[in-house]
């Protein structure tokens, strides 16, 4: 059979027009199209992917793949056999992978899709689809740069209201004390100053009466010398009265009040000392004063019962100079310190028989400690703390009492007011079984 030459020579020609448009489309996309032979060798590329890899189309032909197109994950290069075109080649794979291209100073990401295509039973070759993502990658990182300072900036702000709301929480329990124990101290000190007045008054008519008591039994003594006849009238009253006996007891029951008024005027002044917690000027005081005035006010609490020793109180008082301080914060530190020692010592298992030779006991020594700084210790021998506990005693809101029966703040209020508001030290050392003992320090001069 005869072809007709101008016939092949039409096709011919429709075959050319049709790959010039072909190419011209493929051209003219926006995705860089390269094909390789089956040993990874460029074969035909398009206007894009020469224009990629900034190189003309005669270096581009004939030229592998795997060296003009230099491909990196992580930041390492990717090696021959890991190259799309030869996954596909070598595996008659399809895929999809980012890229960054390599050896460009300017980070280029590059989105490569790769098909295999077998064109006969020897002959096989890979298309490769390239598009350009750079944009969209810088965007995506900026994003999730974004999302990363968007998370810590919702932590810090979540962390410092959390924290806003601790320090509120604690500013507000510590006010409600405050007032509490400025309002206990303005109780106090107006029960003091009532009961001053009538104790002085009659404490100060005490030495009068006892003197005209005695001047009246001179005079019955006297009488009962010069009268030898009594009648009997009197005789009988005397003996209804018990006269020899009230001459002697009365004296001795004048003495008995005046110790008695004595006593309620040293506990007025101990109230009056401690009353001062609405003080708010730093005043030169005796320390050991406040430390007397707290213990009177506890007095109570020391006290025993049938299933409870009584607690012993014993002080070692150093020759302790006037320290400058807001004595009613200080004594309100002598309080929450001292009360609980008490409620540690009263709930302690091992004081619950009334064994002699184990005695619940509370011990207080004041020292100088250097020119600059004095020290109190406030020791116990009750059952002690966990280092657990130790660790957290000055943590506001924590206890380990009951729920409902403690804030929590006591110790910690104390730190504050000897740490923070006076310069000095406030430590504690305890150990299980054995007591636990306070450390303050105070500096004499006021540093705050």
């Amino acid at each position: 059979m005869s072809v007709n030459p101008k016939n092949s020579s039409d096709l011919v020609s429709r075959l050319r027009t049709t790959l010039g448009k072909m190419e011209a489309a493929l051209g003219a996309i926006a995705e860089a199209i390269v094909w390789t032979d089956g040993k990874g060798q460029v074969q035909w590329s398009n206007a894009t992917f020469d224009q990629l890899v900034q190189l003309d189309r005669f270096s581009i032909l004939g030229a592998k793949l795997v060296d003009i197109l230099p491909l990196s994950q992580a930041g390492e290069k990717v090696s021959a056999d890991d190259h799309p075109v030869f996954q596909a080649l070598h595996q008659h794979s399809n895929g999809t992978q980012s890229y960054e291209f390599w050896e460009y100073r300017e980070r280029i990401m590059l989105e490569v899709s790769w098909n295999y295509v077998q064109i006969n039973n020897h002959e096989a070759s890979a298309v490769l689809a390239i598009r350009d993502i750079s944009e969209q990658y810088r965007a995506q990182q900026q994003l999730t740069k974004y999302q990363e300072r968007l998370e810590e900036l919702v932590e810090e702000r979540t962390a410092k209201l959390v924290a806003a709301n601790k320090r509120l929480k604690q500013m507000q329990m510590q006010l409600i004390q405050t007032e509490k124990m400025s309002g206990l101290g303005q109780l106090v000190a107006g029960i003091a100053h009532e009961i001053n007045n009538p104790v002085n008054f009659i404490h100060g008519n005490l030495s009068y009466a006892s003197n005209y008591v005695q001047d009246l039994i001179g005079l019955v003594n006297l009488y009962q010398e010069q009268i030898a006849d009594v009648p009997a009238i009197i005789q009988h009253y005397q003996e209804t009265i018990e006269l020899d006996y009230l001459i002697s007891d009365l004296p001795k029951v004048f003495t008995s009040m005046k110790v008695g008024t004595e006593r309620i005027r040293e506990i007025v002044l101990s109230l009056r000392k401690f009353s001062r917690i609405d003080e708010a000027e730093v005043k030169s005081v005796n320390l050991h004063e406040g430390i007397d005035s707290t213990l009177m006010i506890l007095q109570h609490s020391l006290q025993g019962n049938p299933h409870h020793a009584s607690i012993k109180i014993t002080k070692s008082y150093g020759p302790l100079p006037l320290v400058e301080c807001y004595a009613g914060q200080v004594n309100q530190v002598f309080m929450h310190i001292l009360g609980n020692a008490i409620e540690a010592l009263k709930t302690c298992p091992k004081f619950s028989t009334l064994d002699p030779e184990n005695h619940p006991t509370i011990e207080i020594r004041t020292d100088v400690l250097d020119p600059h700084s004095v020290v109190i210790q406030i020791q116990d021998n009750g059952p002690g703390m966990t280092e657990a506990v130790q660790s957290r005693i000055f943590d506001p809101f924590f206890t380990t009492k009951p729920v409902g029966q403690g804030t929590g703040l006591g110790l910690s209020i104390s730190y504050q007011i000897i740490v923070e508001k006076h310069g000095g030290k406030l430590e504690c050392t305890s150990e299980v079984g054995k007591g636990t003992m306070l450390w303050i320090e105070l500096p004499i001069k006021c540093r705050k």
